[in-house]
């Protein structure tokens, strides 16, 4: 019969998590998360995961998100990240999509996944966004960005509650889907997680919560208003 721990002294409940026969929990787990690992998972047929965590120790290089430049002597002087950080990871998977991209995020501020979304609109992918009617029209919001370049963005209208989803989907393929939310603190400061996931259920279910909302939301006419 277990013994629940709770009701024991600190000094028994010490020795009951201390035997040396108990099993290490969570052994470490390592899997290669390159440019391929996500290809392969768009492209396979048989269900695969991935898992990212945040935070990562710096933003990205540009240079090197861009062109995977690793070359010592920029990489030496550079005070940006020159390795496959969970972010540069994201935007890979982004930069994946050939037709539809449908995100579901509360807030988006940071500028180099922006960017990848911008990027994929203008590569004449099928960009949709549906965020938080309050955070959008915040300091530092990437929304309106989108809004001008002819993204259709819509909002959930009701100051009272939260649009607090942070999911995407990417071609109907894979979803990304966590506790991130996109902005520069998520990626360098917050404790974050981001599944990654091809399973056609999960992306169906995903899919179909994106167009309840779509068909329920109203395009918002808010404009950038700091706050």
């Amino acid at each position: 019969m277990g013994v629940c721990s709770s009701i024991l002294c600190p000094h028994e409940r010490e020795k009951l998590h201390k035997t040396d026969d108990a099993p290490a929990a969570y052994p470490g787990f390592t899997e290669v998360q390159d440019l391929n690992h996500w290809k392969a998972m768009y492209s396979s047929d048989t269900i695969s995961n991935s898992a990212l965590f945040f935070p990562d120790k710096k933003m990205p290089c540009n240079r090197y998100l861009n062109d995977g430049t690793t070359d010592h002597h920029h990489r030496d002087k550079c005070k940006f990240a020159h390795e496959e950080t969970s972010l540069v990871k994201l935007i890979r998977i982004l930069r994946l999509a050939k037709k539809t991209l449908d995100i579901c995020v509360y807030t988006i501020t940071c500028d180099q996944i922006s960017n990848e979304v911008m990027a994929a609109h203008n590569r004449g992918v099928k960009v949709r966004v549906i965020t938080d009617d309050g955070q959008r029209g915040n300091r530092g919001s990437d929304i309106e960005k989108f809004v001008k370049v002819g993204i259709p963005v819509k909002d959930d209208g009701h100051p009272e509650n939260y649009m607090h989803h942070k999911f995407a989907l990417v071609d109907g393929r894979l979803l990304l889907n966590g506790s991130f939310n996109w902005s520069v603190h998520a990626v360098v400061g917050n404790n974050e997680n981001v599944v990654v996931t091809n399973d056609p259920k999960l992306c169906a279910a995903f899919g179909g919560e994106f167009e309840r909302l779509w068909a329920l939301f109203k395009k918002s006419n808010i404009q950038y208003n700091p706050k």
